[in-house]
């Protein structure tokens, strides 16, 4: 049995998470701010401007286990209206506004997370029609995603005390990140995010792989815990 469906949820200790949530609202926004810059650094400007990276941005998504139908609740979750893109002057908002009442905003001031992702999301309208094609949604998540990922590798990574290796390694690391995502997600239930976690331990076929969460499986992680959430809402009438 792998480690992670031992210890996905335990709690970190009390007295530490108020310490580990500044950190991470710290830590967060500079991840943030950094990969946004970097996946839509450009050239020129208004209608003429052109993204550097693009094709490494259209491909963030998918680098390990997603597919595009792992983004399809979040965007129809967005898509308020129903016409397959994503307003950026209306929808966007309305959407981070329900998808606070989602998040457990418990964490030190982690309301102020999903209002950084809404200015971040604007810089993703690669062709500048004011609207957020699907793709375009599916990379400004996989940068939330992967900021995120970032974030708790940087927090996580060594905190039994071993020496940091870039990953979550072993019961207490992976613990420790268990606590901080129930507070984000309560309505997630045990079962459910251990299933996830062990869904996208992929990287690297090893049996010394299974032991270890990676910043990519993070990633692809939050992405799903997010689909979660939104479907026991959906169930639950919650939003």
């Amino acid at each position: 049995m792998k480690i992670f469906s031992l210890a996905l949820l335990g709690l970190a200790a009390s007295d530490q998470m108020e310490e580990i949530g500044a950190k991470f609202k710290s830590e967060f926004e500079g991840n943030l701010k950094h990969n946004v810059k970097y996946y839509t650094k450009s050239n020129g400007k208004g209608r003429n401007k052109t993204y550097r990276r693009l094709d490494e941005a259209n491909k963030l998504p998918y680098g390990l286990s997603l597919k595009e139908a792992d983004f399809d609740l979040a965007f129809d979750f967005c898509d308020d209206n129903g016409d397959g893109v994503i307003n950026i002057k209306k929808e966007i908002p309305k959407c981070t506004e329900k998808a606070m009442k989602i998040m457990s905003a418990q964490i030190g001031e982690t309301e102020e997370l999903p209002k950084i992702g809404m200015r971040a999301r604007k810089k993703f309208d690669f062709d500048h029609d004011r609207v957020l094609s699907k793709s375009e949604f599916a990379t400004s998540c996989a940068v939330l995603n992967k900021s995120f990922a970032q974030t708790i590798i940087s927090i996580f990574d060594g905190i039994d005390g071993s020496e940091p290796n870039g990953a979550l390694n072993g019961m207490t690391e992976v613990i420790a990140m268990g606590g901080m995502m129930s507070k984000f997600y309560e309505n997630v239930d045990q079962s459910t995010s251990r299933g996830l976690l062990n869904s996208v331990n992929v990287d690297g076929n090893a049996a010394a792989d299974k032991m270890t969460i990676t910043e990519l499986e993070i990633q692809d992680f939050m992405q799903k815990l997010m689909t979660a959430a939104l479907e026991t809402c959906f169930k639950n009438d919650c939003i």
